[in-house]
């Protein structure tokens, strides 16, 4: 899972980018290169009838952070282990406001 997702953001800019301000001006600076670890949560040892609790809130806890937009990455990733067959996959990328 993480060469699929260190692949996806070899091909895409936009997940390399980061901005940075230059004489009081956004500047946008792609990356040549970035690779993200995925390190899975194991959630095997939480008794079952919570799993799918904690599960939910380890995700909103972690993906409600807001996105530094100097230091990216602009993409978050994780996995979570419920059991040995049993894993969830999370992404979250920056997304522009269409408001």
């Amino acid at each position: 899972m993480e060469r699929v997702v260190n692949e996806l953001i070899a091909r895409h800019e936009v997940v390399r980018t980061t901005f940075t301000v230059v004489d009081d001006q956004p500047v946008q600076v792609i990356h040549p290169k970035l690779e993200v670890r995925l390190t899975p949560v194991d959630l095997q040892s939480v008794p079952l009838e919570q799993r799918e609790r904690e599960a939910l809130r380890l995700v909103t806890e972690d993906f409600s952070r807001p996105f530094d937009l100097e230091q990216g990455p602009l993409l978050r990733v994780g996995l979570l282990r419920l059991a040995e067959d049993d894993q969830v996959f999370v992404a979250d990328a920056l997304r522009e406001s269409l408001e």
